[in-house]
C-alpha cells in the first residue's frame, strides 16, 4: 500500500553549515520530511541513538557505529562524514606526574570519556602508530559509560567504568597523571596540567603529510526500520546531505588550517582510509572482535556504496 503524505523522520544530526540547508528547508527529499529532534549533546545523541534507537537519522561516532554493528545493533549507515579532527591536542598531563614523553604513560592512569568513542581510539592509535607506546600497559580511567552498553561487557582489563564526573579534578589533583581532553575532561585552567604536546598543531600537519588522512570522527546512521521496503532511501538521503553541501562549509579549524582543498572529506572513497584505519585500531584495542567479521568490511558497513 502506498504511504499517505511525506516519510517523517526524526533526525538528530549537528547545525553545522554543511547541514544547515538540510534543517531549514532549502535542500528537500522528495517523499520525505525531516523533523529535527535532540538537543545540541551530540554524545547524549550518540547514546540515545545506539541504547534506545531514538531517532530514525542520527549523527554517530564512526567507532560507535561499529560497535552497534557487531552487537547487531539494527542501524545503517551512510559514508557521509559531518565532523572530522586531528588529535594531538587532545593530550593533558598531570604536570608533577613525570611525564615528558608518551612513552612515560606506560603504567599510568588516563582518563578518557568512554573507551569506545572515536577520538579516544585515535588518541590511543597515535601512542602506538606514532611513538610505539603498548596502550595495555595504560590503566584507562572512563568519565561516562559508553554509547553502545554491550561494550561494557567486554572491557579490557586495564579499563575502569565510568558513571558520569568530570575527570578534570582527578587529573588536577594527581589520582589520573594524564587525560584525554573532552566533555568529561574539560580544559579548565589548573597550574598542574598542561598540554604533552607542545607542538600539537605541527604534529597533526605531520601526521596529515605521512599519511594523508583526515581523520573521521562522525557519521550518519538510519534505523533500518524506516529503511524495510525503501531501498531509494540510502542513496536519498546521501545526495541531500551532498547538495545541502553546497550552501557552506563548517570544518574543524585545526583541519582547516591543515588541509588543503576539501576540509570536510565527502563520500566513501574521500573516507576510506580513515574507515578503514577505525577498524584496525578498533581490532588492536579489542573493541571489535578479530577479521574475519564479514559484518564488519566496507561493504557491510554501507551497504551500496562500497
Amino acid at each position: 500500500m502506498p504511504e499517505s503524505g511525506p516519510l517523517r523522520l526524526r533526525t538528530a544530526i549537528s547545525g553545522l553549515d554543511h547541514h544547515a540547508a538540510l534543517l531549514d528547508g532549502r535542500v528537500t527529499i522528495p517523499g520525505v520530511q525531516l523533523e529535527p529532534a535532540g538537543g545540541t549533546d551530540y554524545a547524549a545523541v550518540f547514546r540515545e541513538m545506539c541504547r534506545e534507537l531514538a531517532y530514525d537519522v542520527a549523527e554517530l561516532s564512526v567507532m560507535s557505529y561499529y560497535a552497534a554493528r557487531q552487537y547487531g545493533l539494527p542501524i545503517t549507515a551512510i559514508p557521509v562524514v559531518p565532523r572530522h579532527q586531528f588529535h594531538h591536542r587532545d593530550f593533558l598531563i598531570n604536570l608533577s606526574a613525570g611525564i615528558s614523553h608518551p612513552a612515560d604513560l606506560a603504567g599510568k592512569r588516563v582518563g578518557t570519556r568512554t573507551y569506545t568513542v572515536t577520538p579516544g581510539v585515535l588518541d590511543r592509535g597515535i601512542l602506538s602508530d606514532e611513538f610505539g607506546v603498548d596502550t595495555d600497559s595504560v590503566t584507562w580511567v572512563l568519565g561516562e559509560p559508553e554509547h553502545v552498553a554491550e561494550c561494557e561487557q567486554h572491557y579490557p582489563a586495564n579499563v575502569v567504568p565510568g558513571k558520569g564526573e568530570d575527570l578534570f579534578p582527578r587529573l588536577a589533583a594527581g589520582d589520573l597523571q594524564a587525560g584525554i581532553a573532552g566533555a568529561n575532561l574539560k580544559r579548565a585552567s589548573s597550574p598542574a596540567v598542561g598540554p604533552l604536546f607542545a607542538d600539537a598543531e605541527a604534529l597533526d600537519l605531520a601526521q596529515y603529510r605521512r599519511t594523508g588522512v583526515v581523520p573521521a570522527f562522525t557519521l550518519i546512521a538510519v534505523r533500518d526500520e524506516v529503511l524495510e521496503g525503501r531501498e531509494w532511501l540510502l542513496e536519498a538521503l546521501y545526495d541531500a546531505f551532498a547538495a545541502a553541501r553546497e550552501y557552506g562549509l563548517q570544518p574543524d579549524p585545526g583541519v582547516a588550517r591543515i588541509v588543503p582543498g576539501d576540509p570536510v572529506p565527502f563520500g566513501l572513497d574521500a573516507n576510506r582510509a580513515s574507515f578503514e584505519e577505525l577498524l584496525r585500531l578498533g581490532r588492536e584495542q579489542h573493541i571489535l572482535g578479530p577479521q574475519p567479521d564479514e559484518r564488519l568490511t566496507i561493504g557491510h558497513l554501507f551497504p551500496g556504496f562500497g
